[in-house]
């Protein structure tokens, strides 16, 4: 039979467990502990999303085991990265996806948004090139998808869902004539009517503003520019674009492109202008004829 001295023992110890319990929770103001956990998942993706390969008019998109996909918690901090194990075939449209992840501060239910290629999106310094190093493919061909948080375990988390990505640019590919001949481009900057082309997206915030496309040399090639329009509208009226276009020889050239609507409906899209007539600038003698493009 317990006595008073055991019942007083007993209250003893619940009182410094609760005390103990207390001292480790995170007091105000104190940073939660860091969890770690891993996150495997499969993903598809849209046409001309990730690594491309272009056949005749239109662009093939796939995956490749060099390719980093950025992981970002609801509140826009970034949670950590996954790596790619493409599908099977030669250019896999499928992919398994697989990470440590900072999941701290993280619930069941939670929307997790991913981002290929790169952290920082920003579609500045292009060199008008689809494939290789500083290319399209490689920094400027930008694609998101969402995920839900179904459940969190110890060490891992699962999604309730697959990622599927979507694009969010298109891809154009550019030439210039001048007096019936092709124009060798040294550069060229692209402006839009409606002043809203992205040159880079910071805290969900876009900076707008004309885009210059600078080539590694001179060059009489179609010119691939990734290009983010946030003109784009199922009901689009359409847009312009205008070019600045400095030629191997220093001169400056001026010339304009109009865009249907049909092309402005949605991000995605592989467009092409091959011919877009540009007119030589005549400066007077009062004038320098150096061309400087900012």
């Amino acid at each position: 039979m317990l006595n008073k001295f055991t019942f007083s023992g007993i209250a003893i110890l619940l009182l410094f467990s609760c005390q103990k319990s207390s001292q480790e929770e995170v007091s105000p103001g104190q940073e939660p502990a860091v969890r770690m956990a891993t996150l495997t998942i499969e993903a598809q993706k849209s046409e001309a999303t990730k690594a491309l390969s272009q056949e005749g008019n239109s662009m093939i998109a796939y995956w490749r085991n060099t390719e980093s996909v950025q992981v970002y918690k609801p509140s826009g901090a970034r949670a950590g990265a996954l790596n790619v194990l493409p599908g099977t075939g030669e250019k896999p449209a499928s992919a398994t996806l697989s990470g440590t992840l900072d999941i701290t501060g993280l619930n069941e239910g939670d929307n997790l948004s991913l981002r290929i290629p790169r952290d920082e999106w920003d579609y500045s310094g292009q060199a008008g090139i689809l494939t290789g190093t500083g290319s399209i493919e490689e920094k400027y061909d930008y694609a998101t998808a969402t995920v839900e948080i179904a459940t969190i375990g110890e060490n891992s988390i699962t999604a309730a869902s697959e990622a599927y990505f979507t694009n969010e640019q298109s891809i154009y590919r550019f030439g210039f004539i001048a007096d019936a001949a092709t124009l060798n481009v040294k550069l060229f900057v692209l402006g839009a009517a409606w002043q809203r082309l992205v040159r880079k997206i910071q805290d969900g915030v876009s900076d707008y503003g004309a885009l210059k496309i600078v080539p590694d040399s001179p060059t009489t090639d179609l010119i691939y520019t990734s290009v983010r329009n946030e003109a784009v509208d199922p009901d689009s009226s359409g847009d312009t674009y205008y070019f600045t276009v400095v030629g191997s020889d220093g001169s400056a050239y001026l010339g304009s492109k109009a865009v249907p609507a049909s092309v402005l409906d949605r991000h995605g899209r592989f467009i092409s202008a091959r011919t877009i007539p540009a007119t030589k600038v005549i400066l007077s003698r009062n004038t320098s004829e150096s061309a400087v493009v900012f």
